[in-house]
């Protein structure tokens, strides 16, 4: 598990924050780009490295329960693309052994034909 502290550096734009897990390491970048404030948050990180020579991106979509319904999981899918995020890139978590609050069933991933390019 990750523990960070997390908090908006301009008030005026809530989604944008800065996060840091260890007070020793520089705070980075997270942009929160859709929620709906119950069931699921996507969020999204990108920083430039070595001064701009490189640059590493992350996206996660986070759920409060073990699993999204195939439909809001395509609509995010669908809404990261035409974001030009290539969820094609994405490693699904296995959640078929881990503990649940509830008796969900993990739902299996689109496949790669089943995401917008």
């Amino acid at each position: 598990s990750a523990v960070g502290v997390a908090w908006a550096p301009d008030p005026d734009v809530p989604a944008k924050l800065l996060v840091r897990f260890h007070r020793y390491m520089p705070a980075g970048p997270y942009w929160v780009l859709d929620t709906d404030y119950g069931t699921y948050s996507v969020v999204w990180s990108c920083m430039n490295l070595f001064w701009g020579v490189a640059r590493v991106e992350f996206a996660w979509i986070l759920g409060r329960e073990r699993t999204l319904s195939e439909y809001r999981l395509r609509d995010i899918i669908y809404e990261l693309t035409r974001s030009k995020i290539d969820a094609v890139k994405f490693k699904w978590t296995d959640q078929d052994n881990c503990p649940g609050r509830n008796g969900t069933v993990p739902a299996t991933p689109p496949s790669q034909n089943e995401i917008p390019q």
